[in-house]
């Protein structure tokens, strides 16, 4: 019997690496495809219509989030192919991303899917995380690549009858992190598990966004159509935001010349100083972005006759030092 909706009680996202099995993902709240088609246009003299259309690589872009529940995280599962946790190994990894649809009438996903989709090659070119002081703390991750492939138009290929089947027949899965799902009683403080920035340590803090961009480059050769290697164009920019309720303004000093400058020389002060970030979770999350994360930008707003709040956003920028460590709790 064929299906009248797809929501989110029937379909499943899993990830593999070359050689290895299916690993469900567990908290996913939602995953978008996106598939597009190259295409170039050749003329000739003599001829308005076109005389062919060139097809190119197509390009199929995978956006997945989850909650953070003490389960194995997406960046995680989709680069388990890397060695070793640091970045210039992971980003190089290529993984499977499988979503399986069953039925409707059923809630929770068991056995063979009705439908399955499998894409290949797909490489992260984005990862974020979000903690806000109002909802659930998230992870969300974008991958690209050329391939895939659903049950019902695939070509004869192996890696396209590798079906995983559903894991939540049973209808009893639930976090498994200290805290649940994490929320902001969940977030570890500056000197309880995390090493925040002077200039927001001890505030009051209503969000952290952590976000690190790994563009790509596409690499070919003669004989083949597909890339041989997606790479990252190094660097790569990380960058981490902290939204505060502000209370006595931004505290930060903005001078031209620094303060008390020696002219002409040896320079001036600078009116930022390198610092350390390191995020720490409840339930298992640490991210760490190393030790040279300066001050970019500083946001003063709010506060207005309506009645709201002033908030101040401080973001910090930093290059190739983005290390995500999970204490998987099963």
């Amino acid at each position: 019997m064929a299906n009248n909706r797809i929501y989110y009680a029937n379909q499943q996202v899993a990830f593999k690496k070359v050689g290895g099995s299916w690993t469900v993902a567990h908290g996913v709240q939602s995953i978008g495809i996106a598939t597009s088609f190259s295409l170039e246009q050749a003329f000739e003299l003599g001829q308005l219509a076109i005389y062919e259309n060139i097809e190119g690589i197509p390009e199929v872009e995978c956006t997945i989030t989850k909650v953070l529940d003490g389960y194995e995280l997406l960046w995680r599962l989709a680069t388990s192919a890397a060695s070793t946790n640091v970045l210039v190994d992971r980003a190089q990894t290529e993984t499977f991303v499988a979503l399986g649809i069953w039925a409707d009438t059923e809630d929770g996903t068991s056995g063979v899917p009705q439908q399955h989709l499998e894409m290949s090659g797909m490489a992260v070119t984005n990862i974020s995380y979000s903690m806000p002081v109002d909802g659930n703390f998230t992870e969300s991750i974008t991958l690209v690549g050329s391939d895939k492939q659903w049950d019902a138009n695939k070509c004869a290929s192996a890696w396209d009858t590798d079906v995983y089947n559903g894991q939540f027949a049973d209808n009893d899965d639930a976090p498994i992190g200290t805290g649940g799902i994490n929320r902001r009683e969940n977030f570890k403080p500056h000197g309880g598990g995390s090493t925040l920035p002077a200039e927001v340590t001890g505030d009051h803090i209503q969000s952290v966004e952590i976000s690190a961009d790994l563009s790509r480059e596409s690499l070919f050769e003669l004989g083949t159509r597909k890339p041989y290697a997606r790479v990252v164009n190094f660097p790569a920019e990380v960058t981490c935001s902290f939204e505060i309720l502000a209370i006595d303004g931004d505290g930060v000093r903005a001078l031209a010349d620094g303060c008390s400058p020696v002219k002409p020389c040896p320079g001036v002060a600078d009116n930022t100083q390198d610092s350390t970030i390191i995020v720490a979770l409840c339930e298992g999350t640490i991210i760490n972005l190393g030790t040279k994360n300066r001050l970019s930008s500083v946001n003063y707003g709010g506060g207005d006759a309506g009645g709201g709040n002033a908030t101040v956003t401080y973001t910090y920028t930093t290059y190739n030092d983005f290390t995500v460590d999970h204490l998987t709790q099963s």
